[in-house]
């Protein structure tokens, strides 16, 4: 396995296993060949950032600590980080512990509604690595107040589909499940061009429930919407 020596054991482990799990698909569309190469460029282009030496980082953690602050369990995740500029789509995403933003992620206009949205969005990575640190909480929240049902697996549904017609959108922040909403509709994250291009656009924009749970409980915990009843109480007991 590759290694960096900047990262914990359990970090650099979440990324080798993130990346086997692409097809031919997915490492084009991140400008590789395939997955070991996808790796290779990721890890290469991985530095560690510190937040103190961010003006503007820091503004946003210490709004988004303020957010949290009502959560216990949230709030006692530490926040650890790292930038990238290859082998994956240009966005905020996770891997074990650690928050990875893409590279000049932070040069931005330093003004307060700039650090507003940055510490909704630095919220919904750190719910990212509550959903891996609490499975079973994650599931309460997914199948019994959302009404979800575990459909299958990705690899198993994949295996479905023969001469590449169909590719899953591999997502560091999820898992490796299909699920079905509560209308009982599934929600497949597959890539809506498949033509080899880098596009990263899928047909169900839900993506997956790990994503529609960040985006939600992020806006709920920053006040942007309020939640439901089912929702406030699962929120009070397990984040």
């Amino acid at each position: 396995m590759m290694k960096n020596d900047q990262f914990s054991f359990l970090t650099s482990s979440y990324i080798h296993a993130y990346f086997r799990t692409f097809d031919e698909e997915n490492a084009i569309k991140r400008g590789a060949k395939d997955a070991k190469e996808s790796e290779s460029l990721y890890r290469k282009s991985l530095k560690p950032l510190y937040p103190s030496s961010e003006t503007l980082l820091q503004g946003a953690l210490d709004q988004a600590d303020h957010f949290l602050k009502p959560y216990i369990k949230l709030s006692n995740i530490p926040w650890k980080f790292a930038t990238f500029s290859l082998g994956e789509f240009p966005y905020p995403h996770t891997h074990g512990d650690m928050i990875f933003l893409p590279e000049g992620w932070t040069n931005k206009e330093n003004n307060l509604d700039i650090i507003y949205q940055m510490s909704i969005t630095l919220i919904h990575e750190k719910l990212h690595i509550y959903q891996r640190m609490y499975p079973l909480y994650t599931h309460l929240f997914l199948l019994q107040v959302w009404n979800m049902q575990i459909d299958n697996s990705i690899d198993h549904f994949s295996k479905g589909y023969e001469n590449g017609n169909v590719s899953i959108r591999r997502n560091p922040d999820t898992n490796n499940f299909i699920y079905k909403d509560a209308q009982n509709n599934s929600i497949l994250p597959y890539f809506k061009q498949m033509n080899k291009n880098d596009s990263h656009e899928i047909t169900d924009k839900r993506d997956h429930p790990f994503e529609q749970m960040a985006y939600v409980l992020a806006d709920y915990i920053a006040k942007v919407h309020k939640p439901s009843s089912k929702e406030k109480e699962w929120m009070n007991k397990y984040l």
